[in-house]
């Protein structure tokens, strides 16, 4: 198998498809990014994408 190199780019945060802004909140601050500018990068390339939702799960009821 030939040798490959990976290029990859994660954002973290609140998406808004509607800007296709990524906004991410920490301590340091409030970033925003652009991801229509980060596909552009992958323009005619093969690619994997993944998307992510991380949502909170209610405990069950120990007392039923």
């Amino acid at each position: 198998m030939p040798a490959e190199i990976k290029h990859s780019v994660s954002l973290k945060g609140s998406l808004d498809v509607g800007t296709m802004r990524v906004t991410e909140i920490t301590k340091a601050g409030e970033f925003e990014y652009d991801l229509m500018e980060v596909l552009k990068r992958f323009h005619d390339a093969e690619v994997v994408i993944s998307i992510t939702e991380k949502t909170t799960v209610e405990p069950v009821d120990s007392e039923d």
